[in-house]
């Protein structure tokens, strides 16, 4: 079976009944949320405008490598110093 959504909203807030919602793009309007909402797979996903956001887990990796990438770099860096040092006291 195929994961489906169906939105509906309130014309107002004196409205009394819920009318369908209408898709654009494929993604549904949440005013209440200032949100997009889609399902995309098996996940009820999110988006800011075009921008998707990210879920908890996806954020954590994402922040997990930047930190990872950024550690490299200060460790090539100290290596990239030791080495320069070394090659200056080579040529005294």
């Amino acid at each position: 079976m195929r994961n489906r959504l169906t939105a509906y909203r309130l014309a107002s807030p004196e409205a009394r009944t819920y009318t369908r919602s209408c898709r654009t793009i494929g993604l549904y309007e949440s005013q209440v949320l200032g949100l997009d909402v889609q399902i995309d797979k098996d996940r009820l996903r999110f988006y800011a405008g075009t921008a998707l956001l990210l879920e908890s887990e996806e954020f954590i990796v994402r922040l997990q490598k930047m930190y990872d990438d950024a550690q490299r770099r200060a460790e090539e860096e100290v290596l990239r110093r030791e080495e320069e040092a070394l090659r200056r006291e080579d040529t005294r």
